[in-house]
């Protein structure tokens, strides 16, 4: 009776862990859908039209900072397997024309010796595999070249990023202008940019916020590229910033931290708008995660969402009760084994 019973508690077990595992693993992504505004689809576009998926703060786990032996292992490898699956959730749900990176992705990329860069490059080339058709654009941060606290940029830091991930300024698709722009150093290589030609759509590329810095530099900038609208990265949290393009002084600052927002932003008009990309981590100390979809039309006209993403720390408090649930199951029985074992055991002591 005891040995089918515990065969029951066996088979409740299996049953359990994996309707858990299946849920959180896939079922939760395509769940997460639902709260996702409504874009139009790329077939429904027209040629013009191009669509844009940012991805910030991705921030790969490094050696360092992390605990280490098993648990340090664990920990990159669930990191690294939730950013790889809701990436690739999201890029065959997009099929965007253009990927941008927004700096920061990896962890501890600047304080890495040359061996541990490699491996966090290959790390990331396995989490973010883009299809050869779609164009990628990628820009640094802080902890990829340094420039926060007393962790100061290099030029060795910058050359590495750049030989690794590419050192283009200026990148253009289709009618749409990228220049990055790197407020960590205040580089004037956006000097050399050419004027913008008429009818094409200008981005700024940074990190770092622009128009919460109100610098001198970013006057500078601004002026000189005459931008359309600037997407940063950096705070982790989904923001939307709109100033006057001569005085710098802000008019509205909004927030997509709600499910299922959509922005509609004429990007032609007198006012100058900053786009805050949120972190695809969950290791960020925030408790959302997403990435940023955009689609721009030759006429100016952009819509903006964020795809949020499972939350992963309630999926690993399951997973943790799940494990208790099966102790709380098992350890009677267990127990219950041990003293009819440690009774045969003196039994057979006396005879």
């Amino acid at each position: 009776m005891l040995v089918h019973f515990g065969k029951l508690r066996l088979r409740l077990v299996f049953a359990v862990t994996f309707v858990v595992i299946v849920y959180n693993e896939w079922v939760s992504y395509t769940v997460s859908k639902f709260d996702w505004a409504s874009l139009p689809l790329r077939a429904s576009l027209s040629d013009d039209a191009v669509r844009l998926l940012f991805v910030a703060d991705p921030q790969i786990q490094g050696y360092r900072y992390e605990p280490t032996g098993l648990a340090g292992y664990v920990m990159r490898w669930d990191s690294d397997r939730y950013l790889k699956n809701s990436f690739s959730f999201v890029l065959s749900h997009e099929k965007p024309d253009v990927v941008v990176f927004l700096g920061d992705l990896m962890d501890e990329g600047s304080i890495a010796s040359n061996d541990h860069f490699a491996d966090y490059k290959s790390r990331f080339l396995s989490i973010f595999h883009v299809p050869d058709d779609v164009k990628v654009v990628s820009i640094p941060g802080d902890n990829d070249i340094g420039g926060e606290g007393a962790d100061v940029v290099t030029d060795e830091k910058t050359q590495r990023f750049d030989d690794t991930f590419g050192k283009e300024t200026y990148v253009q698709f289709k009618f749409v202008e990228f220049v990055k722009i790197n407020l960590l150093t205040q580089s004037d290589s956006y000097k050399n940019i050419p004027k913008k030609q008429d009818g094409h759509f200008r981005i700024i590329l940074t990190h770092v916020p622009l128009l919460p810095a109100r610098q001198s530099f970013v006057q500078k900038v601004v002026n000189t590229l005459n931008p359309d609208l600037i997407i940063s990265a950096h705070d982790h949290l989904a923001r939307l910033l709109e100033s006057d393009r001569q005085s710098f002084k802000p008019k509205i600052m909004d927030s997509m931290e709600q499910k299922g927002r959509l922005w509609n932003i004429d990007c032609k008009s007198q006012n100058l708008y900053e786009i805050m990309v949120p972190t695809c981590s969950y290791r960020m100390g925030v408790p959302k995660s997403g990435y940023g979809v955009a689609i721009i039309r030759p006429n100016g006209k952009l819509e903006y969402t964020v795809l949020w993403m499972p939350e992963r720390f309630p999926q690993l408090f399951v997973y943790f009760g799940v494990l208790l649930f099966v102790l709380f199951l098992f350890l009677p029985f267990f127990c219950c084994h041990c003293c009819s074992c440690f009774a045969s055991f003196r039994h057979k002591e006396r005879y």
